[in-house]
């Protein structure tokens, strides 16, 4: 992760929250998450297809467990980024660990 990939991830996250709540509702989580990927950073670029594809994007959400907030509506900007950035470290630790094998 880069500080590239933090400053991608806020100006996605702007388009879904212009009104810089810090919240986005749960219809807009997987556009956000797809248009995070479409950017060239290093989110989910282990493994594109969980991203390109439609169910397995719904698959990756639900495994993610992305806290909800304000009556299970939203989703919010510290979750979404922390567990984005968790998640994207752990896939390239185990694409680094398959090269050392």
């Amino acid at each position: 992760m880069t500080q590239f990939d933090i400053d991608a991830f806020v100006e996605v996250w702007r388009k879904y929250d212009p009104h810089g709540t810090g919240y986005i509702h749960w219809k807009d989580i997987e556009a956000m998450l797809r248009d995070l990927h479409e950017e060239d950073t290093s989110f989910f670029q282990a493994d594109p297809v969980q991203i390109t594809d439609t169910e397995m994007l719904k698959n990756l959400i639900i495994f993610l467990e992305f806290p909800m907030h304000k009556n299970l509506t939203s989703f919010y900007f510290y979750d979404v980024l922390t567990i984005c950035c968790r998640y994207t470290c752990e896939m390239e630790h185990k694409e680094i660990e398959k090269l050392r094998h």
